[in-house]
């Protein structure tokens, strides 16, 4: 794309897409971590996304073992899938996946935590892919993958709010019925008034009816 004596830009027409599906995970050997796993051995990642080695929250979606040899074969998934950014902004991010045979999305994204997902508007696990990025397990067919961040503090933040909001309604509520009940009549008010100067309301009425 650019040129000169001391320079070089060129574009890179093989770049996966922000977030892409992949028919397949794979666990690595004992041998291996994640990512000396995708180094030293055969990893396609049009095909296939490393997961952890203890990793077990994939449900239904397919994991291809630990051999390398095990790769899926399903020449649809070649490019890899781009899932269809729906909306994209700090701290959010939709997506609509394709996934014809089931498989993982993944979010080219740090993997941080905090960071929340659904699958179709129910709770999914967020599995650290290729060891630094995102993955969630898709089942066949077309999804809307929601991804936000909501870390455990803001949580606490918001529960511990809504409570202390509710306490003090339920006081105020409290406090506005006593008040209520006990507010005097206006007969009350008087015989008070006449009480501070030493005059009996009694004494007072039968006075003036005579």
């Amino acid at each position: 794309m650019y040129r000169d004596d001391e320079v070089q830009i060129t574009e890179n027409l093989n770049a996966f897409p922000r977030a892409y599906v992949v028919p397949a995970g794979r666990l690595p050997s004992e041998r291996f971590t994640p990512l000396s796993a995708m180094l030293d051995t055969p990893f396609d990642p049009t095909r296939e996304v490393m997961l952890e080695r203890d990793e077990t929250r994939f449900g239904s979606a397919q994991i291809v073992s630990f051999s390398p040899e095990a790769r899926a074969v399903d020449s649809r998934t070649r490019g890899p899938i781009a899932a269809e950014p729906l909306l994209v902004e700090s701290g959010r991010a939709v997506y609509r996946a394709n996934a014809p045979g089931g498989g993982f999305l993944v979010h080219v994204a740090n993997f941080f935590p905090g960071w929340r997902a659904r699958v179709d508007g129910k709770d999914t696990d967020i599995l650290l892919a290729n060891g630094l990025f995102r993955a969630v397990p898709l089942p066949p067919g077309e999804h809307i993958v929601d991804f936000w961040y909501a870390p455990d503090s803001i949580i606490l933040g918001i529960r511990v709010t809504a409570v202390a909001i509710g306490v003090a309604l339920a006081s105020l509520a409290v406090s506005l019925a006593l008040a209520r009940r006990r507010r005097p009549t206006v007969d009350e008010r008087r015989a008070a008034r006449l009480a501070r100067r030493g005059i009996d309301p009694d004494t007072l009425e039968a006075s003036l009816e005579d």
